[in-house]
């Protein structure tokens, strides 16, 4: 929420017609299957990872700790069975896989930074996502900071295995990489 009141989820037709709010929460992700999204929420303590039906009924809470530093992007697998999302870790944010209901969770990043902005590969074999030295936007100073340095490496593309294995930087981006929630998107050729 900000100071115009807690963040809108909308959809629109692609003509531009049947607008709608469909739920309160912010980065929505809508399964392959177009059944459910999943989205983040935030009270005082801090943002949680959702779920509802793709109309916005049925909401569910998925995670049950609060992450004060936000960066959740939750994405799905090609076969709408699992999200990856980011949470905190002490003064980190790692990367998680759990079932599309929020059980089965397991931690697949451990790097100790910033792992954010997940993307599942369409053959759902590879993850990619951002990583930066520090969770900048949770201090405005910091994050004023980071925009206005332009670094190249400052929020760097990585890939790994869908298990987590061999987390490794593919890409540094050659413009300001530190914009929210950018993801890098995986092709397969």
């Amino acid at each position: 929420s900000s100071d115009l009141g807690p963040a809108q989820m909308c959809r629109i037709h692609p003509d531009g017609t049947g607008f709608e709010m469909v739920a309160l929460g912010t980065d929505p992700a809508i399964s392959p299957d177009g059944k459910t999204m999943v989205y983040a929420k935030n009270d005082r303590q801090g943002h949680y990872v959702y779920a509802a039906d793709a109309d916005g009924k049925n909401e569910r809470q998925l995670t049950k700790e609060p992450n004060a530093f936000a960066g959740v992007h939750a994405a799905w697998t090609p076969d709408s069975k699992h999200i990856v999302y980011g949470d905190r870790v002490g003064e980190a944010e790692e990367l998680f896989m759990s079932d599309s209901d929020g059980s089965n969770r397991k931690q697949l990043t451990f790097l100790k930074q910033a792992a954010t902005s997940p993307t599942v590969s369409p053959d759902g074999k590879w993850i990619s996502f951002r990583l930066c030295d520090e969770v900048y936007w949770r201090n405005s100073e910091r994050s004023r900071l980071a925009y206005a340095e332009h670094r190249a490496d400052k929020r760097p593309v990585w890939i790994m295995g869908i298990d987590g294995s061999n987390p490794h930087v593919i890409e540094l981006m050659h413009w300001d990489t530190t914009i929210d929630g950018s993801r890098a998107p995986i092709t397969l050729k």
